[in-house]
């Protein structure tokens, strides 16, 4: 790479970077939270939500925590699914047949661990008209989160919704900020700075990304979202390729929340049934049991999936809008991994991020069909994809203007006095002293020394007497 295209990049990269910044600062003034109505004028109360929580391997201690809090905001149903060997673990928790509470708790099992079956099970025996897709470690701080996440759906083509989150450590699990004693270089954990970190900026970005086309960076939070019943329990096709979605081959469990978004925002984009979905959709009428058998490999799932997606001919093609509701009150803590394991976390996270923008911008919909519904979320979602390329290019970019421009100006310097090519290395310091120079110089601005002559004798005396002086020299010479 040439000097002056290192330049040209190092150039344009700044100055696309200060646009999308103050684009980004821009969008985010203009972000407003969706108003909670009086209670008199709600659509929607907790009592209409059922939340489904799939668990596996949890921390039973965190669970009944989270279990206590969803409960206080009194949605109409909690619906947990659990494996088979942890059931009757986790039956331990649940409240009983004497508890005074109004929310009715559901324990279902499943043969094998995986979350969108476990998700599935949890959708198909919910009934209320909201469904709320919620983690096992998610624990709502207000008793208002549920009234405040519920507003969005006062708005007719809401379809989802979701809400910020914090990522707390077990070492200050009640707080959205580290304790007093805590915020002190000598004892936060570089953990705990990578949380609030992470935190910062997601949320920031969020705003945004809903102010500028209603989208969002990039996809809602698995840990707490809702969604409109008819998305998820009436569409049986939405519930089969939930479930079979595929990378590569093989089989999604994690990345539900990234399929949910995709789903909403984009699926009205499909103009018709694809010819391979009209094959299944053909095979499945011949015998829908054993597809279930073989397409979700497992016996434990419900068939009755399959025996509606056999009743499908069109796509439900009618538009959908996200609804992200950035308030306190819909926040929701979730605990963050320690040491290795929050690492593991942020290869999950990046590995979904990175699987849902190649599946947007490059199959369903595609970049071209994106743009028209979310320029801005498209925008950011190409940038992102390409972060990696960006990134290297302007580091290269950076050394090539940092060496090659120091180094053609030496090199014509040692042709024009060859002699001093053995020491070129104080030329090129020659070249920068005047960082630490020019300070020196700042500094000592009022002192007057020619430094290199010895002017001991020198004494500074009337202006008067010393031109009468140099006069009277003159006469006598």
């Amino acid at each position: 790479m040439s000097l002056p295209a290192a330049k040209a990049i190092l150039a344009g990269l700044y100055l696309f970077d200060l646009y999308d910044r103050r684009a980004e600062a821009r969008h985010q003034q203009t972000y407003r939270p969706f108003p909670v109505p009086p209670a008199d004028r709600r659509r929607f109360h907790p009592a209409d939500v059922s939340l489904v929580v799939p668990t596996v391997d949890t921390d039973f201690v965190v669970f009944a925590a989270c279990l206590a809090s969803w409960s206080r905001c009194a949605p109409g149903e909690i619906i947990v699914v659990a494996t088979e060997a942890q059931a009757a673990r986790v039956a331990e928790f649940l409240p009983g047949d004497g508890d005074a509470s109004t929310t009715r708790v559901t324990l279902l099992a499943v043969e094998r661990p995986n979350k969108r079956h476990q998700l599935i099970k949890g959708i198909q025996a919910s009934r209320g008209t909201i469904l709320a897709l919620v983690d096992d470690d998610a624990r709502w701080e207000s008793a208002e989160t549920l009234t405040s996440l519920l507003a969005p759906f006062e708005v007719d083509d809401i379809g989802l919704v979701g809400g910020p989150v914090d990522r707390l450590t077990p070492i200050f699990p009640s707080q959205l900020l580290p304790p007093p004693e805590r915020r002190d270089p000598a004892v936060v954990t570089p953990w705990e700075v990578a949380a609030l970190r992470l935190r910062a900026n997601r949320h920031a970005r969020m705003r945004a990304a809903h102010a500028a086309d209603g989208g969002i960076n990039f996809s809602v939070s698995g840990a707490t979202v809702l969604a409109r019943a008819r998305l998820l329990r009436d569409d049986a096709l939405f519930q089969f390729e939930f479930a079979n979605e595929r990378w590569a081959g093989r089989r999604q469990n994690a990345g539900d929340d990234a399929f949910l978004t995709r789903w909403v925002l984009f699926h009205h984009l499909a103009d018709d049934l694809p010819a391979w979905r009209r094959r299944m959709v053909a095979q499945l009428r011949k015998d829908a049991t054993a597809a279930a058998g073989t397409l979700l490999g497992g016996r434990y799932e419900d068939e009755a999936v399959f025996e509606q997606l056999a009743k499908v001919t069109e796509l439900d093609t009618r538009r959908w809008r996200l609804g992200v509701q950035m308030t306190e009150q819909a926040t929701v803590p979730t605990y963050l991994k320690q040491g290795s394991e929050f690492a593991g976390q942020m290869k999950r996270w990046t590995r979904s991020g990175l699987r849902l923008r190649l599946t947007c911008l490059l199959f369903e919909p595609g970049i071209v069909k994106m743009y028209k519904t979310a320029p801005y979320m498209t925008r950011k979602m190409l940038e992102c994809t390409l972060a990696p390329l960006l990134h290297w290019l302007y580091i290269c970019s950076l050394l090539i203007c940092l060496t090659k421009a120091p180094v053609l100006g030496l090199s014509a310097f040692v042709r024009q006095f060859p002699f001093a090519a053995p020491y070129w290395w104080a030329a090129a310091l020659v070249d920068k002293v005047q960082l630490l120079s020019d300070l020196y110089c700042w500094a000592t601005l009022g002192t007057e020394a020619w430094e290199t002559r010895n002017t001991d004798g020198d004494q500074e005396g009337d202006p008067l007497l010393l031109v009468e002086e140099i006069v009277r020299e003159g006469r006598d010479a």
